[in-house]
């Protein structure tokens, strides 16, 4: 069936709900106990019946005792309701968050089963705690426990549910580390996670950073209409000094948490400039983090090495997620048209999680929109996701702006999206993220000539 696209599918689809404001309403306000175990009951009889997964993910503030000594209870208050701001922003459109108790939110994650749910809270995690909260009384940082319980049967009650979230949340609040996240009735999930937290604590970015450790993988894109590779998504990994190589999912994170992302930033930035000058005619994808783009410092050296290589910067396309590109839509504005000024191609990532408005989005000088994969993955087996996704493809034609389908798993999704009018297709089943080995020879010249030490960071 067609689907027309009109302006009231078109604000269905992109508009921005009021700051603080999610489907059940305002986040900041408390609503209880019995709220959410209702709010879990609707939702198990609508995953029962969609045949889907639901995870119920419950967040507390971990240090809210330290920042109730450091600023005082009605600073800490507001710390609260900006912590709710941030969660709000940082949710997929489709989930659902509720304030259950002062501190206590809880996020019904549709789709989603438990094995997961670890990825989606690691982006709630670095939205809270990435940036300090400021206070008429200085500025705190925030910490948080998660605790996780999946319906795994679709007879499970909904009290029972929430009630397995709250005791995953209590386990976590003894869970040694920074931050722990714990699933209900999954010891190796748990086993696994804690592991990449402690391991990660014993290694010091800076000096992956000093020893040239950092490398790419491409990940093809290809054009959904011939298939040809329209370019590759470079993707960050980092070769430890044992031999094993570890993924963009635990080195971004670790970057984040000792606060050298800009570095990392910086440094992929070099590799991918290296590689377009060793691969003439190839186009290449790389993420830039928001604290790379709002840094005085760290915008002005990336700018520069883009600036100094005008005749590449038009065979780079840099990515932006969504929730980065709402915090500041006015200082975002202003960077985005410089980098478009030196050349390079914009692209707006995980483009649906978050809650761009309408009119953002025509205003941002965004020439990609890349659907988010957790919409792509589901669209055989959710009718939600299948609209949402094809009005997405719509809103992005009518504004004259290509789109890029992420973790297309097999060749059914691909076709779907290929008739949706989808440009460019993402995923395992298009081309896997391979290593780049020729560049490790590479770096070695790149030692002795381009690439000096990284600054040590400064002491916090």
């Amino acid at each position: 069936m067609t689907t027309a696209f009109n302006r009231a599918s078109m604000a269905q689809a992109g508009d921005l709900r009021p700051t603080g404001e999610t489907a059940a309403g305002p986040v900041g306000a408390v609503t209880g106990w019995p709220t959410l175990v209702s709010a879990v009951d609707a939702d198990l009889r609508e995953a029962a019946k969609a045949r889907t997964p639901l995870t119920l993910l419950i967040l507390a503030i971990d240090n809210l005792d330290e920042i109730n000594r450091e600023v005082g209870s009605r600073d800490a208050d507001d710390v609260l309701g900006a912590v709710a701001v941030k969660l709000a922003r940082a949710v997929r459109r489709r989930d659902r968050i509720i304030r259950y108790a002062g501190n206590r939110f809880a996020v019904l994650l549709r789709s989603c089963p438990v094995a997961e749910v670890g990825g989606v809270a690691e982006r709630m995690a670095r939205a809270v705690e990435r940036t300090p909260v400021t206070t008429p009384h200085g500025s705190v940082r925030v910490r948080l426990r998660m605790g996780a319980a999946e319906v795994s049967d679709q007879a499970a009650d909904a009290e029972t549910v929430s009630r397995h979230a709250r005791d995953a949340l209590r386990a976590a609040k003894n869970a040694p580390g920074d931050r722990a996240l714990v699933a209900h009735g999954s010891a190796l999930n748990v086993a696994r996670v804690r592991l990449v937290e402690r391991q990660n604590d014993a290694i010091d970015p800076v000096q992956l950073l000093n020893e040239q450790r950092l490398m790419l993988a491409g990940q093809p894109i290809v054009s959904a209409t011939d298939r040809s590779i329209a370019f590759h998504e470079a993707l960050v990994r980092v070769r430890l000094a044992e031999g094993p190589i570890m993924g963009a999912a635990e080195a971004v994170p670790l970057a984040e948490r000792h606060g050298v992302i800009p570095l990392f930033d910086y440094r992929v930035l070099q590799l991918a400039i290296d590689h377009l000058n060793r691969n003439p005619g190839t186009r290449l994808a790389i993420n830039m983090s928001p604290l790379t783009l709002c840094d005085a410092g760290s915008w002005t050296a990336f700018t520069a090495h883009l600036g100094a290589h005008a005749a590449l910067a038009e065979r780079l396309i840099i990515e932006l997620t969504e929730t980065a590109a709402i915090e500041d839509p006015t200082g975002v504005r202003g960077r985005l048209a410089a980098l478009k000024r030196l050349g390079v191609t914009i692209a707006i990532d995980d483009f649906g999680s978050g809650h761009t408005s309408f009119r953002h989005l025509r205003s941002f000088p965004v020439d990609i929109l890349k659907i988010d994969g957790s919409f792509v993955a589901n669209l055989a087996h959710s009718r939600e996701d299948r609209y949402f996704t094809r009005m997405l493809v719509e809103l992005a034609q009518h504004l004259g702006i290509e789109t890029v389908a992420e973790w297309v798993g097999d060749e059914d999704t691909a076709r779907t999206l290929t008739d949706w009018g989808v440009t460019y297709l993402q995923g395992d089943h298009i081309g896997p993220a391979q290593l780049w080995e020729v560049e490790r020879p590479l770096a070695r010249d790149r030692r002795r000539t381009k690439f000096g030490p990284v600054v040590q960071r400064h002491a916090s």
